[in-house]
Parts: structure tokens; sequence; C-alpha cells
């Protein structure tokens, strides 16, 4: 059995014992201390607030963010329950099994685009929706109060045409997104080959700019010549300016 087969088998082995245990509520009152990556996916999942119901899409989104960025299905399950502990909650079956499902599925797209070497067909578009969709969603976190930190858009650009360098190629954006999802795990991220450019929604954080550095470094380290340009923007309040931002004229 090839070892990434072997690894999302043995994961639905590890969840079937999941589900067949019982996960009581837990109010945290540490939900401070939770990453800001993390607490960023409150207003997401519950859009309208602790007591509403959990967004299916959203947990889809997160899930699918997980498998991509080469995390495993027991640390999405495990962050899971400490955004449920936040809300006052435990994990449900439905909530572990959706997740489980949308996991496995963009673990073994990913599976098939390796050994095939292209990505399956309209995945940028599903990604960029993904970014767009997170991205939006920004100013909904109201109910939540300080507890959820301001959304920003990564932005990694290379020189325009104008610079003389060739465009990025295929594989090149691939390297990148694949870095930025090792150093932003719970980011949205896609590739924008029109543009020259890959995007990521991230969370605000103390260690932003330390990550920001980071993937500076290491795409660096990729270049076959000229870097690409780290850098990042704020989001803008209206879904307009967002549409701007992800779709830049000219």
């Amino acid at each position: 059995m090839p070892q990434d087969t072997r690894r999302w088998s043995m994961g639905w082995t590890w969840v079937t014992d999941r589900l067949a245990r019982s996960r009581p509520a837990v109010t945290s009152s540490a939900a401070g201390a939770t990453p800001p990556d993390l607490r960023a996916q409150l207003p997401r999942l519950w859009p309208d607030g602790p007591g509403g119901r959990v967004d299916e899409e959203a947990l889809a989104v997160l899930s699918r963010g997980y498998a991509r960025a080469g995390r495993s299905l027991q640390d999405l399950l495990a962050d899971l329950d400490v955004l449920c502990s936040v809300v006052g909650i435990g994990a449900s079956s439905r909530m572990i099994e959706a997740s489980s499902v949308a996991w496995s599925d963009a673990f073994l797209d990913g599976v098939a685009a390796q050994a095939s070497g292209a990505p399956a067909p309209g995945r940028d578009v599903e990604e960029l929706r993904e970014v767009e969709r997170l991205l939006r969603q920004d100013g909904g976190g109201a109910s939540w109060g300080p507890l959820v930190p301001v959304g920003r858009l990564l932005l990694v650009t290379w020189p325009g045409p104008d610079s003389g360098r060739p465009r990025p190629s295929a594989e090149e954006l691939d390297r990148v997104v694949r870095e930025t999802r090792q150093v932003f795990p719970r980011s949205a991220v896609a590739p924008q080959p029109a543009y020259d450019r890959v995007v990521a929604a991230v969370a605000d954080s103390p260690s932003l700019p330390g990550r920001v550095s980071t993937l500076a470094a290491r795409c660096a380290e990729l270049a076959a010549d000229v870097p690409p340009a780290v850098s990042l923007a704020d989001v803008p309040a209206d879904a307009g300016g967002v549409d701007r931002l992800l779709r830049p004229a000219g």
C-alpha cells in the first residue's frame, strides 16, 4: 500500500475510534491563549455568534486547507476541539464526519495531482474563491469582539513583464503555494498566474512579521533568479474593495 494511501487509511481508522468516544462540552477559560490564526476561524465557523449553528461550508474550507497544507486529520480534529471549547460545546459527530470527509477528499486530490504532475482542473479558481470568502467574512466577527484578530491579505509577487524577467512558471507558483501553506498552515492560499503572484488570507498576530520574513527567506531560496516580494495588505471593509484587491486593474 502506498505511503499516502496508508496515511489516509490510518486517519480514517482514527476517526472511527474517535466517533465511538463521547465528546463532552468544555467551556474554555483560556480562549485568549488560543492561537490567533485559529481564533480567526470562529466567526467563519459560527457566523451568528457562539450560540449559532456551525457553517458547514466554512468547515469544509478549513478542512481542505489543512489537507493541502500537509497537516494531518488528527491536527484538524484537535483544533476543532479547541474551537468548540471556546464556544462551550463538544465537537459533534456531524462536525467530525463532515470535516473528515472534506479533509480526505482534498488529501486524495493532492495525491492524484502528485501522481499526474498536474493540479485538478478548476483548482486555482476554487482556491481563490476560498481566499476571497475568508477576506469578505473578516468583518463578520462583531459578536466575537476582540477575541478574533484582524484579517490581512498576504501577497507574494514576482516582478512584472516590464522588468524583463520571464513570468513565473506553474511549477514555481506551486512551490511558493506549498511554502506559504507550510508557514501559514491555517490560511487559505491561492495562485494567481494572471497577476504573477500568490495570495493568502492570514490573521494578524504578533508573530505575523516573523512569519512573513520566514516566507520571504524561503521564497528567495527557491527562486531561480530574482525572488518574489512578500508583503501584506489591509483588507477593505467593503466587498468591492476586496474584489479590487484580488483582481487589480491593468
